[in-house]
């Protein structure tokens, strides 16, 4: 019996050291695997992070800057640019690889279509090293590009989706900002200021009596049809917190409205109204959203606003205004 123990102890003691060299083979090829398709990528460019970016067209160029964790629109930094769309473009730009390189038989550039390129980008490192890459012709079906450095004379093959994501309207690239999450339990106060007029909606705030009988008038019309058990009558405050809850900026108008614009959308400080949103955020912090709210678009369906501190003008449904209006027209 102490044989078998010991055989079996043996055999124990075996298969952990066969199993520990085992991952450690395992390990180690999976390391040299790793390393082998690492050496294998072919890169034009390989940064870790940027401090500006440009492309161009031989029409338009588009340029970009990094600065404080936040990427600007070159040209008018105060656009709020989409964070993600930017950072995704220039991860692509400073790790750019490619499927080959070609380097011998290289007579022409214009074979190649880079003697007169058809989009060039241009990369700053954060060290402040700025590389130049031109792309010239595609190829089998627009699925490939042809591309090189300024400064070297290997040519590269590209995929195609470096070009199709560039994008040369600066409308394509603002961010829609988003309203605030209000609800009864978050929201501080409402205000609307229109001229020399502010009304604000708090928890307190009750219906003027106008206001009131009109309810009674649609209650009384209401239980004309069909009987009803509860009173689920709501104050002005409640309907101003659902006339934001249930709604959204969904578009952009203008990214960089001209004065005539904004007026023609009703946007000019003496024409627009004027709402305050006051509330709590997710860190209990008293926040305030302020936007400005002109003129409805031609088919009455949407209103053109502007968020403060951004000079782009946006888009919301007419029914968000218009229900919000008369929540604060029922406290007047």
């Amino acid at each position: 019996m102490k044989k078998t123990y010991l055989f079996l102890a043996s055999l124990f003691l075996l298969l952990i050291a066969a199993y520990w060299g085992l991952k450690v083979y395992n390990d180690k090829t999976t390391a040299a695997e790793t390393a082998a398709e690492e050496s294998a990528v072919i890169y034009l460019t390989n940064e870790d992070t940027l401090s500006a970016l440009s492309y161009a067209n031989g029409t338009d160029t588009m340029s970009f800057d990094f600065s404080n964790t936040t990427w600007s629109y070159t040209e008018d930094d105060e656009l709020k640019i989409n964070q993600t769309t930017l950072q995704s473009v220039a991860a692509s730009f400073a790790q750019l690889t490619a499927s080959r390189a070609l380097t011998e038989g290289i007579d022409d550039l214009s074979d190649y279509g880079l003697d007169d390129p058809s989009y060039t980008l241009s990369i700053t490192s954060s060290e402040g090293e700025t590389t130049e890459i031109l792309i010239g012709n595609s190829f089998s079906s627009d699925t490939y590009y042809y591309a090189k450095t300024a400064t070297e004379d290997t040519i590269y093959v590209i995929d195609a989706s470096v070009v199709t994501n560039l994008v040369f309207d600066v409308s394509d690239l603002i961010e829609i900002p988003s309203l605030p999450g209000l609800t009864t339990d978050n929201t501080i106060e409402l205000t609307r200021s229109v001229g020399d007029e502010t009304i604000s909606l708090t928890a307190d705030t009750e219906a003027s009596e106008s206001a009131e009988d009109a309810t009674a008038d649609s209650s009384e019309e209401a239980e004309s049809t069909e009987s009803s058990t509860e009173d689920e009558t709501t104050s002005p405050f409640e309907d101003g917190i659902t006339a934001i809850a249930s709604s959204m900026i969904y578009s952009i108008q203008t990214a960089q409205p001209t004065a005539d614009e904004l007026e023609s959308d009703g946007l000019t400080s003496d024409n627009r109204k004027t709402y305050t949103l006051t509330y709590t955020d997710d860190d209990d912090q008293e926040t305030t959203f302020v936007f400005y709210a002109g003129n409805t678009d031609e088919e009455d369906t949407t209103t053109y606003i502007q968020v403060q501190d951004n000079k782009s003008i946006y888009l919301v449904s007419v029914s968000m205004i218009e229900a919000l209006d008369a929540a604060f027209d029922a406290a007047k």
